[in-house]
């Protein structure tokens, strides 16, 4: 008798989980057109990227020269940050909704 009621708590559990997905999810299961990046747009994530690339590049410099290890922490966490920003900028552009 309790591992029944044990199992149907778990499914009613694994349904409500499944229920908060598929709306959480819910842009994915639509169908929708893609859509362009207007040209504004555009310049805004390639601008972004590009500094993405120059932190890369300061980054790695900072290891060969055998730079100080806190600050080249810090600049990877500038750099993943930048990545954020773009994925941002793409994510707006495209209406699609963040988590």
């Amino acid at each position: 008798m309790k591992k029944k009621k044990v199992i149907a708590q778990l499914l009613k559990s694994k349904e409500n989980i499944m229920n908060k997905l598929n709306k959480t999810l819910g842009f994915l299961i639509e169908e929708k057109k893609p859509t362009r990046l207007s040209l504004e747009d555009k310049e805004a994530i390639i601008d972004c990227l590009n500094k993405i690339k120059r932190q890369s590049n300061d980054i790695k410099s900072m290891v060969e020269n055998d730079d100080d290890y806190y600050n080249i922490i810090k600049q990877i966490e500038y750099y993943r940050r930048g990545l954020n920003v773009a994925e941002v900028l793409l994510s707006k552009s495209h209406s699609v909704p963040l988590q």
